[in-house]
């Protein structure tokens, strides 16, 4: 080995490159750190269903105009740092997340169809869409992304909410307050 790099001197600075850009390429690959088909930085995974940096910052400016709005315009970002913001935020996307993948996992969807119904509900006209989407600066395909994944937890919260009979009432109330039941009647004397 040592005969073969005092032989092959000029060759030998290229190949070490070779082998350490070889050595490093193969880190990322097996180490999972570098994923050549995601556009996306993902901050969380629930099985099936990514929260990205951009679902995390929109619960974020949501949380941010909520709790500045609370506060008359006073919050800055040393105060939001303080109330942790970020976290509450990113825990609201992994709920989301949550929600999406139980959807998902229980096979409800949500169509096209849906989607341009719920379009029309917020905007009169296609003209009026794009106009909106221009003044906001987001592209049509992630505002309708954004409003299927809405749509979605929507789609799973009303079908999740069912009114519970009266009969089940009564069994979850004696579960949580179990104790006899006695039922007292006076009985005249002139009665009997």
């Amino acid at each position: 080995m040592i005969e073969w790099m005092q032989t092959h001197r000029k060759w030998l600075v290229v190949t070490i490159w070779i082998a350490t850009i070889a050595f490093i390429g193969a880190g990322f690959v097996g180490w999972g750190q570098f994923q050549l088909s995601r556009k996306e930085s993902v901050v969380a995974q629930v099985k099936d269903t990514e929260v990205t940096i951009k679902d995390w910052q929109r619960y974020y400016n949501l949380i941010y105009n909520e709790v500045n709005q609370q506060l008359n315009g006073n919050l800055d970002e040393a105060t939001a740092k303080k109330l942790g913001l970020k976290k509450i935020a990113l825990q609201r996307a992994i709920r989301g997340a949550i929600l999406i993948q139980f959807a998902k996992d229980l096979g409800l969807y949500v169509t096209d169809e849906e989607i341009a119904k719920e379009i029309l509900t917020y905007f009169k006209d296609k003209k009026t869409y794009l106009k909106y989407l221009a003044q906001t600066g987001q592209k049509a395909k992630d505002f309708e992304e954004k409003l299927k994944k809405q749509l979605l937890i929507q789609k799973l919260l009303t079908a999740l909410h069912l009114m519970p009979s009266n009969t089940l009432k009564l069994t979850f109330a004696s579960a949580l307050y179990n104790s006899d039941n006695l039922l007292i009647q006076i009985i005249d004397k002139s009665l009997i």
